[in-house]
């Protein structure tokens, strides 16, 4: 099912999701709705490294704020 940003991070601080796995779900359906036009701009490959990064960090304690691993879209 559909989980909240706040059930998302708190799954990601309890370890029982990756950031890597909520970064695949998110690319998934970006690409699923592809046709919709709703995103200028994404980088599947960078978003997935940088998901990668943050796992490596959370895994050494190293957690950079309350939304660490969370995905987040900017709007333009």
């Amino acid at each position: 099912g559909k989980l909240s940003l706040k059930e998302i991070v708190s799954r990601l601080r309890a370890g029982q999701l990756s950031a890597v796995k909520v970064a695949e779900h998110f690319a998934s359906t970006i690409k699923a709705k592809r046709d919709m036009n709703a995103m200028i701009y994404f980088n599947e490959k960078q978003v997935l490294n940088d998901a990668t990064q943050l796992d490596k960090a959370a895994s050494a304690g190293q957690w950079r704020g309350p939304l660490h691993g969370a995905p987040i879209v900017v709007k333009d």
